[in-house]
């Protein structure tokens, strides 16, 4: 057997939505240019491609699901592990680090990979290197970035491999990485002396030259910043630059930003009034008013723009990209004079046109001229009344001004070619190109919709909407309390925008084949599974590609290269970078904003449909619980959901829907006019389904269904659901009503206890019919309702932990005496989490213990599966 080398590493993953393998997946693309050899593999390869006995130095990327649950891919490799027959010794010989993702929303967060970190410790297994813990909560990359940097002098230290003086840059070395390494020393000894340039080499200034980890020094910095490139996409990479008291300035070819070598025009679209004369690029350092201009002649411009495999416009670690306050402001103020609309007054535009020290990135609207805005980087007077914020597009010091750490540049990796003259038929086309779903424990099956029932009156804030299927004809079978997704499609009008934006409307229907491009530098490169291939725009943007996904870091950094203003292209790169995190949380993830929302706020922004093919995630399905029992309504399933509204504003253009609420909303519109009236539904509703088209949507049924009733009819259960929550319940009691009808003498159903709230009694008490009707049959024992918008008396229950207080010292036997199962469904990050908590108190309360030991014994709870939920985000 050939010995491994010594610098040689495994990356591992276990993913259930993608999330963990992309992680995985950047780590293994870097490892080279960090001196080190990586082989990936997910963990549901085991004993294929690995052998983890035998392994010496292992990196885990692992996510979880549901309520701390193990990933699908991970079943195999934690079940393996988790025999009692392995000896303490058994993997000794491993060495390994471990990232886990999990949502602090959820009670058991990262229970999956802290379960594998303390198994791997069992086994003999030694970590190198500390544990990461992210949270979605509050955004992966708090805890990722950091992780992931850290990790590479971690591993170079336990495997004895020296850092490489010269970053090693996929698979370049010896000769041609020292030409490499002398051209970037040329460019990181540019100085300005005397007010000149000197030792500048554009030829090395692009972004093909720059690596994984840029940092884009500010203007005015007091020292030399230093500057790494630690990888790069060309083969090109230099080595750290120390400080001095000489001002240092990389300065981009702002020629080549926005034409080709010959001259032509690479990707503006039709907006050419929105291209910087180029005729002079000044560079001014505000500290000390030094001054270095760089004359540039003009090329010829061509219009033209009919390929799709963009060039991406010029990024460099320059103080050009920087806040420099007289670069951004002279490329917006000859933009053709966008900035200065003829509407603003003179006191407004001669403020704008000024130029001092300060620095704030401002971004002006002018609708009347068709600008969509202009940023610019400049300090106002006061007396002028203007007040400055951050947003999606605007910054403020200090991250103006600051110094940049921008991310891994994504290397490039596939092709599209569009095949003239060629039809393809959609309809032929399997879903997401028959890639198996995440969480899926059966193939789609296609689902008629027999009835859609709106629950709520017009007036209530949310509006929830009954549907019901008809899955006679399929292989989908549940029971009360499980949980199935819905493969639903992105909007159509959304798409359509999305496909204009990008200047794709007259090939929007062309047949397209993918294919991965030759050259590329992305390891394990392969076409995404679930586009089809061959596929059109318009079918892989409606049903593959998640179009709505707050864009990922990687992500915008991509999107950097590909954008031509350079105000804007500075705004991206901040809100990519390390030191951005804060504005990236605030104005992408927690806004919701999406690949839309980013091209109309960035409009010199055109990526390449290629780029977004290999960047965005899948598109996922979308879970719901069944609100039915098939025991008492065979060949039927419901459900029940809100229908998500969305508002324009916080950088969102639109107004828009939940992607599948909305849908399923408007493809079951004719039902829901039809069931208006209670008498004549079902005459209607018959009429329908015959005389409007038959809706059917795709369906599975998912994996991990555990939030079942007892096998034993006779333990008490506790039911609490607030709103949508009530779902599962419904058929929960669904079933225990067919069990009542068919018990025999002498055979009791337990107690059942339903905690539900709502906002009104009379606009959104979700089935209170059949929830009356499961009381009075003596189905369901009590029905404790509170409502939380109703003018009522001051100590009547506004929320279901309220209700739960009042009936604390009945709560507490039937749980600690006779043995009752908790059942919690609804909102993880508010609801779930004080429900907790009540009982938390009520156990303080009504047993005297401290809360230490009520959280412990709730942990039992969960522990013997007596405590169960069933939550969402």
């Amino acid at each position: 057997m050939t010995d491994k080398p010594k610098n040689r590493f495994l990356v591992l993953y276990g993913s259930q939505t993608g999330q963990s393998q992309a992680i995985a997946e950047e780590i293994h693309d870097n490892a080279e240019s960090q001196g080190l050899k990586s082989e990936l593999h997910c963990l549901s390869l085991t004993d294929k491609k690995f052998t983890i006995e035998r392994e010496h130095c292992v990196v885990f990327i692992l996510s979880t699901t549901g309520d701390g649950e193990i990933p699908d891919t991970a079943q195999k490799f934690c079940r393996r592990l988790r025999k009692k027959t392995l000896p303490n010794t058994y993997l000794e010989h491993l060495n390994y680090a471990l990232l886990g993702l999990g949502d602090s929303n959820y009670t058991n967060f990262c229970k999956c990979p802290k379960t594998l970190n303390g198994r791997l410790g069992e086994l003999g297994a030694k970590k190198f290197y500390e544990c990461g813990w992210a949270d979605d909560a509050v955004g992966l990359e708090v805890v990722v970035e950091p992780w992931m940097e850290s990790l590479w002098p971690a591993i170079r230290n336990h495997l004895g491999v020296k850092k490489p003086e010269v970053a090693m840059c996929n698979g370049v070395s010896g000769v041609e990485n020292k030409l490499n390494q002398d051209r970037s020393n040329k460019v990181l000894d540019v100085r300005l002396t005397n007010g000149h340039i000197s030792e500048l080499d554009h030829n090395t200034c692009t972004s093909e030259n720059m690596g994984c980890t840029e940092i884009l020094s500010p203007v005015g910095a007091s020292k030399t910043q230093a500057v790494e490139f630690e990888t790069d996409r060309n083969g090109a990479a230099s080595s750290k630059q120390g400080t001095s008291n000489t001002k240092t300035m990389l300065v981009e070819n702002k020629t080549n930003e926005f034409f080709g070598s010959d001259g032509q025009l690479r990707k503006s679209g039709d907006r050419l009034d929105e291209l910087p004369d180029l005729n002079a690029i000044q560079l001014e350092q505000c500290s000390n008013s030094v001054n270095a201009t760089m004359p540039i002649s003009r090329p010829n411009i061509d219009k033209s723009e009919n390929s799709v495999h963009s060039t991406p416009a010029t990024s460099t670690a320059s103080t050009a990209n920087a806040p420099a306050l007289t670069t951004s402001i002279q490329s917006a103020l000859i933009d053709n004079n966008a900035l200065i609309s003829q509407s603003a007054s003179t006191d407004t535009r001669s403020a704008i046109s000024t130029i001092t020290s300060h620095g704030a990135t401002l971004a002006l609207d002018h609708t009347d001229t068709g600008i969509q805005h202009s940023d610019v980087t400049c300090d106002l007077p006061d007396s002028i009344g203007i007040q400055l914020s951050p947003s999606l597009v605007t910054s403020m010091p200090p991250l103006s001004t600051a110094s940049l750490t921008l991310p891994a540049l994504p290397p490039p990796y596939l092709e599209i070619e569009f095949q003239d003259g060629e039809t393809l038929d959609i309809d032929t086309i399997p879903i997401q190109n028959d890639c198996k779903m995440p969480s899926a424990a059966s193939d789609i099956a296609m689902a008629t919709v027999v009835s859609a029932t709106r629950l709520t009156r017009d007036d209530a804030i949310k509006t929830a909407l009954d549907i019901e299927l008809d899955i006679t004809d399929t292989r989908v079978n549940y029971e009360a309390g499980d949980s199935f997704g819905v493969v639903c499609p992105n909007g159509g009008i959304e798409v359509q925008q999305l496909i204009k934006r990008l200047n794709f409307l007259d090939k929007a229907d062309q047949p397209f084949l993918m294919s991965v491009t030759e050259c590329t530098k992305k390891k394990n490169a392969h076409i995404p599974d679930f586009i089809p291939n061959p596929c059109t725009i318009r079918h892989a943007f409606r049903t593959c590609i998640d179009i709505r996904a707050a864009p990922k870091k990687a992500f915008l950094r991509t999107l950097v290269e590909y954008t031509e203003k350079q105000s804007e292209k500075r705004r991206l790169q901040e809100l990519c970078s390390r030191q951005g995190t804060e504005d990236y949380a605030k104005y992408i993830r927690e806004t919701g904003v999406t690949l839309l929302d980013i091209l109309s706020a960035f409009p010199s922004c055109h990526p390449p449909l290629e780029r977004l093919f290999e960047l965005l995630p899948r598109l996922q399905p979308r879970p719901f619980s069944a609100a039915s029992s098939p025991q008492l309504k065979p060949g039927k399933l419901h459900f029940v959901f809100n229908i998500v509204e969305i508002p324009k504003g916080e950088g969102r253009i639109t107004d828009r829907r939940g992607v599948c609420t909305g849908w399923l909303d408007e493809i079951t519109g004719c039902l829901q006019h039809s069931l208006i009236n209670n008498c004549l539904g079902i005459a209607l509703k018959n009429v329908s389904l015959v005389d409007k088209p038959k809706i059917q949507i795709p369906i599975f049924m998912r994996t991990s269904q555990h939030f079942r009733l007892p096998a034993d009819p006779s333990v008490p259960i506790v039911m609490i659901g607030p709103g949508t929550g009530v779902a599962p319940f419904i058929g929960f009691l669904q079933h225990r009503l067919h069990l009542k009808q068919a018990l025999t003498e002498g055979c009791e159903l337990g107690p059942a206890w339903l905690f539900f709230g709502c906002r009104h009694k009379d606009r959104d008490y979700l089935y209170r019919q059949q929830l009356e009707e499961f009381r009075s049959s003596q189905v369901l024992s009590k029905l404790l309702v509170s409502f939380s918008r109703d003018s009522q008396p001051t100590l009547a229950p506004h929320y279901v932990q309220d209700n739960m207080k009042l009936h604390a010292t009945e709560l507490v036997q039937l749980i600690t005496e006779q043995g009752a199962i908790v059942y919690v469904c609804g909102d993880a990050k508010n609801m779930a989490r004080n429900v907790n908590d009540a009982f938390i108190d009520i156990l303080n309360q009504e047993k005297g213990m401290t809360v230490e030991d009520a959280r412990a014994y709730m942990m039992t709870l969960r522990l013997h599966k007596r405590y169960l939920e069933d939550v969402w985000t």
